[in-house]
């Protein structure tokens, strides 16, 4: 069976972001000027995976795209990002996700709109092994439901962690995570899923109703919280004192930089707060895969906390 050079596999949303600015938010039935626009890289796996190659992963999509601008855009600059296309899928008629986002100078957050309606998903019968062999890590998001179960299981029977960036409760959630190794979420996730209004305790029962060798509640200005299947505590990583421009991706590139430290084989609190530490830079940039961090500036920010 061939290998593909690949340490992380990532399975999910390529995204194309519009980046609208203003001010602030205008009230129900207002209206505000914009201050700039862009056109941006974003979606879970795809801006993942940017920043995972950024820091020096090698990186391969799975998915599909087409002819259109869009699709056209992607390819471009997730490329130029460092990701490999070559296991991507053409389908002329479709195209990647489109998504409006509109960030608030006032606050640094942003308004999410989302048009999917030209994805076209991966089927079980695409999937090949040798697109996982050889890799280190897989990494899903929920956007291709149908296909996520079939691509753990081959990903696993290879050798290969899981990790998930999952949003949504899908009816196949509990054969899902039962395949998945490090399950990462954000707070906006974890409290309705588990009923929990504490972080801490979201991410205990995150852990005990599953076999997950990890579990990690991410979120924003609190950090994130996490604990190993080796140790029954609940830890706390506190957020870098930034000042948040767009956390438009934040997310993303906490996934990526986690993929990134695992594949290299980090210890698992190292890992934690590396993706913190780079989930908190992103937050100083606009956009999605333009602005994601370098190696060098995530661990000069862990060395001026620890100074």
């Amino acid at each position: 069976m061939p290998q593909h050079p690949h340490d992380i596999v990532g399975l999910g949303v390529i995204a194309v972001d519009e980046m609208l600015h203003v001010e602030r938010y205008p009230p129900a039935d207002g209206k505000t000027i914009l201050t700039s626009r862009r056109r941006q890289g974003g979606g879970n796996t795809s801006c993942a995976l940017a920043a995972a190659a950024r820091l020096g992963s090698r990186c391969a999509l799975l998915g599909r795209l087409g002819d259109d601008e869009l699709s056209q855009f992607a390819r471009r600059h997730l490329a130029a990002a460092g990701v490999d296309l070559s296991l991507v899928l053409h389908d002329a008629a479709c195209g990647p996700v489109y998504a409006l986002i509109v960030v608030s100078a006032d606050t640094g957050s942003r308004a999410i709109f989302v048009d999917p309606a030209s994805i076209k998903p991966l089927e079980d019968a695409e999937l090949r092994a040798e697109w996982f062999s050889g890799a280190k890590v897989l990494l899903v998001d929920h956007v291709y439901p149908a296909v996520i179960l079939p691509a753990i299981m081959l990903a696993r029977q290879l050798g290969l962690q899981v990790v998930s960036d999952i949003e949504a409760d899908l009816p196949q959630l509990a054969a899902i995570r039962a395949g998945i190794d490090h399950f990462i979420c954000s707070a906006e996730f974890a409290v309705p899923y588990t009923g929990c209004q504490d972080l801490g305790a979201a991410c205990a029962m995150l852990m005990r109703s599953a076999s997950h060798r990890t579990v990690v509640v991410t979120a924003g200005q609190d950090g994130c919280y996490w604990c190993a299947r080796e140790a029954t505590e609940v830890r706390h990583v506190a957020a870098h004192r930034i000042a948040a421009v767009d956390t438009t991706g934040c997310g993303d590139v906490f996934h990526g930089a986690f993929c990134h430290g695992l594949a290299a084989g980090w210890p698992l609190d190292e890992i934690v707060r590396f993706a913190n530490a780079a989930a908190a830079i992103k937050a100083t940039r606009t956009g999605g895969w333009a602005a994601v961090p370098s190696s060098e500036e995530v661990h000069e920010l862990l060395a001026a906390r620890a100074g």
